[in-house]
């Protein structure tokens, strides 16, 4: 992670606190009406989450994800195919039968 993009990131969240302090601060306006102060609560802890995420994920590096090629020999390539088609053939048993029962 560059160095920058950390700093840049930081900054944008300190930027933000400001404005929920003020936000948890009114919160007081609404203690008679408890329907409003739910309202207004729900708002900040929404934000206040939706922002961590974006930095939390602001500051995950990004992985470049790489293929490879495994070579199998051909017996192993049999036995993977019979084992994908037996399970393909056990679900279409099960789903033939949930429709039989439906009807």
């Amino acid at each position: 992670m560059e160095p920058n993009s950390h700093k840049k990131g930081l900054r944008k969240t300190v930027n933000k606190l400001p404005e929920y302090l003020d936000s948890v601060y009114k919160l007081k306006l609404f203690i008679s009406n408890l329907d409003r102060l739910y309202e207004e609560s729900n708002l900040i802890i929404d934000g206040l989450g939706r922002d961590a995420r974006m930095f939390y994920l602001s500051q995950i590096p990004l992985q470049k994800t790489s293929e490879m090629e495994i070579a199998l020999p051909e017996d192993a390539k049999r036995k993977i195919d019979d084992i994908i088609i037996q399970s393909i053939q056990k679900r279409g048993k099960i789903e033939t039968k949930k429709e039989d029962e439906g009807n």
